[in-house]
């Protein structure tokens, strides 16, 4: 599968809040049959969290870039670039709040998303969302650097009430994030997974999870047949008519294999 064959589309949904704090991009390099997702889910409120999440997402890319062609022939290196990009971004949050001692606490979640030829390679920072769809189903590819895995953990023990536990408040309370600081935490799995024709990645910032995984893997066996901009609306439509109070933002990218 060539780079040149890849459809890929992004979308943003700003919810229930004041102004859209994620940001989203993608690019696809033909010579070098190598294309690239960032997401960034912004931290600072309503007045530095868009500024963060694009800072984050633009450098991560324009990083990641600079370095297409050492993956030529050299697909094993990807993880590697990827950790490259997001430092490189990190440090570009720390010069901005430096500079802009009044932005301090500004940040963001960040997901990296590659796909080199047949295969597709990942780096997360926070709680944003990679799904992979395909033969065997939806699965999650990316952790979740937030406290609800370890809240989910307990309610499967038995320590809290299942119900309680999906209502709690700090389940959203980030363990890692891009804050121009040293990262706490940082999935960048070295081997990647296979990307197939008619595989779809899907990237999401966590407003997503209004609608359920059993959901979202139902609307992609349904339009398997669409192209990535209509999976990406449909998939926004389908988060919007849930009508949740308070819902987040939400910027998503979907990736077909061709």
């Amino acid at each position: 599968m060539r780079g040149s064959k890849l459809d890929i589309a992004c979308g943003q949904f700003q919810g229930d809040r004041k102004s859209q704090q994620d940001s989203v991009g993608a690019f696809t390099d033909h010579a070098s049959q190598v294309s690239i997702i960032a997401l960034s889910d912004g931290i600072g409120g309503a007045g530095y969290g868009h500024l963060a999440s694009r800072l984050i997402q633009r450098t991560a890319i324009a990083n990641f870039k600079s370095h297409m062609a050492e993956l030529i022939g050299n697909p094993q290196v990807c993880p590697e670039i990827l950790r490259k990009s997001a430092f490189a971004a990190n440090r570009e949050l720390a010069r901005f709040v430096t500079d802009n001692p009044d932005k301090k606490g500004m940040g963001g979640t960040l997901v990296l998303v590659a796909i080199v030829g047949p295969r597709v390679y990942w780096l997360s920072v926070g709680d944003s969302l990679v799904y992979r769809f395909g033969k065997t189903g939806l699965t999650r590819l990316s952790a979740d650097h937030s406290l609800a895995t370890g809240i989910d953990n307990l309610a499967s023990l038995g320590q809290i009430d299942p119900r309680i536990a999906k209502k709690m408040a700090s389940r959203n309370t980030l363990t890692s994030a891009l804050l121009g600081e040293p990262l706490k935490k940082i999935d960048c799995p070295e081997d990647g997974k296979t990307f197939s024709k008619g595989d779809v990645l899907l990237v999401a910032s966590d407003g997503i999870q209004t609608i359920s995984d059993a959901d979202i893997s139902e609307f992609l066996a349904k339009t398997k047949s669409l192209c990535a901009a209509s999976k990406v609306n449909g998939l926004i439509q389908n988060v919007e008519r849930q009508g949740a109070v308070g819902q987040d933002n939400l910027a998503i990218c979907v990736a077909v294999g061709q």
